[in-house]
């Protein structure tokens, strides 16, 4: 999963952020993942998921894509 601003938008009075679900490629993750889907949302509610999600054990690491 990749969170990452919309740096475009067309509404400058709200901020976007996109997040990216993929698939692993690869026995050992060795290729980038395949992106599977995006959704735009806004950065509150982005902000929240991912407070979620760390409280679930999720861990960030580096940039794999």
């Amino acid at each position: 999963m990749r969170f990452y601003k919309d740096k475009d938008h067309s509404d400058k009075s709200i901020d976007y952020m996109f997040i990216e679900e993929g698939i692993i490629m690869g026995i050992h993750g060795e290729n980038p993942p395949l992106m599977k889907t995006r959704k735009k949302i806004i950065i509150e509610e982005a902000r929240l998921l991912w407070q979620k999600l760390l409280n679930e054990g999720w861990q960030k690491t580096n940039k794999k894509w």
